[in-house]
């Protein structure tokens, strides 16, 4: 039993202690060093345990001034769906609440990466997906993010025998994908899922899968199913960024690569979005989308559109559409770029927000691209 396993239990007990007792103990205050994300989200894990969900997700936002912690927080919420499958299989319902989607949905990707495995029947998990989306009543979208967690789940749970390669290890995850899908766009979800899995494996050699550094999209470059190969391209990112350091313009070197437009520009989309966590605190917004006028005229508009919608899905909660929306708007994004920008933030704030809040969202959009608030989803 390491050192750090011991100090966050020990932490744990005397931290709900206090909190049953004195009520004004910071839950947090142990947790420091290098080890203090591990720490925060072993906290917020065992806070969701005892004292809910939403308890859990009220102090985990307000530990989002920390650069370092909003840039792991995805891995963290991942634990905390973990945890909350736990509490479901004890009887605890879930209910699929907006805080769900913070740091980038990744709350459903670790309830479905701990269910499916655990019952080992898909159809439990999609009925699951179809219960949360039939329980939404102000117009949010969930069935996506929780088709991706599916993907995570069906591949995490993956027989050793299909271990080493790509092909194998992606096959009958996919297959899974194909027979809950009830439409295309579904049956895209939960293969991103899949894809995102196996190249997050790869970052560690888990599983026997090596990292082609030269050719790092080769897997998808052997898919056929067209809906099947953008899930590929898409969901690429974490083996790419690696590679590179987590240098942006390197990365976006490697997807200009790609000769079909079909395959880059979905690469250069997801890549944005999630390079958006670390350039945010780095970078002024001019900078940044500076960047995105270094890489290929193609690729452009995607690129922009891609670190607008990471600061959507990453930004503070609650405030993620205000740095949407000035991202949109800085000094670097004039004519097509802007309204690009301005476009995709609309079209994704319908689905990740309620009627009101996207009402919110239309209200600060400038007069002169308020046409687009009129556009269909």
């Amino acid at each position: 039993m390491n050192r750090l396993f011991l100090v966050v239990i020990v932490f744990i007990a005397f931290a709900f202690m206090g909190w049953q007792v004195w009520g004004d103990v910071d839950p947090f205050a142990e947790c420091t060093g290098v080890h203090r994300n591990e720490c925060l989200g072993a906290v917020l894990k065992e806070m969701a345990d005892v004292q809910g969900i939403a308890a859990a997700f009220e102090s985990f936002t307000e530990l989002y001034d920390e650069p370092d912690f909003t840039k792991d927080c995805h891995p963290i919420v991942h634990e905390m769906g973990k945890g909350a499958y736990e509490r479901y299989k004890r009887g605890k319902p879930l209910e699929a609440v907006h805080e769900l989607s913070y740091c980038s949905y990744g709350f459903y990707h670790g309830f479905l990466e701990a269910m499916v495995p655990d019952t080992g029947d898909p159809k439990k998990a999609r009925e699951l997906c179809d219960k949360l989306q039939d329980g939404v009543t102000d117009g949010r979208s969930v069935i996506g993010p929780c088709l991706h967690g599916f993907g995570h789940g069906v591949t995490d749970g993956t027989r050793p025998e299909r271990w080493g390669s790509f092909e194998t290890m992606s096959e009958p995850s996919l297959e899974i994908c194909s027979s809950i899908a009830r439409r295309d766009d579904e049956k895209m979800l939960c293969a991103g899922g899949v894809f995102n899995a196996i190249s997050i494996m790869s970052l560690y050699k888990k599983n026997g899968l090596v990292i082609d550094k030269v050719h790092p999209y080769a897997p998808c470059e052997k898919q056929t199913d067209v809906r099947v190969r953008e899930a590929c391209f898409r969901n690429f990112h974490p083996t790419v960024s690696h590679i590179n350091h987590e240098h942006f313009l390197l990365a976006a070197h490697q997807v200009e690569a790609l000769e079909k437009d079909a395959d880059a520009i979905p690469a250069m989309e997801n890549l944005a979005i999630y390079q958006s966590r670390r350039m945010t605190e780095e970078y002024t917004d001019p900078y940044i989308a500076a960047f995105c006028h270094r890489v290929q005229p193609r690729l452009q508009n995607m690129c922009v559109e891609g670190f607008a919608v990471g600061f959507l899905i990453f930004g503070t909660p609650g405030e993620e559409y205000e740095r949407a929306l000035t991202f949109c708007q800085n000094t670097e994004l004039r004519g097509e770029h802007e309204e690009h920008c301005l476009r995709r933030v609309i079209q994704s704030s319908k689905q990740q927000y309620s009627r009101d809040v996207y009402k919110k969202v239309c209200m600060k959009v400038p007069r002169a691209f308020q046409y687009l608030c009129e556009e269909p989803a």
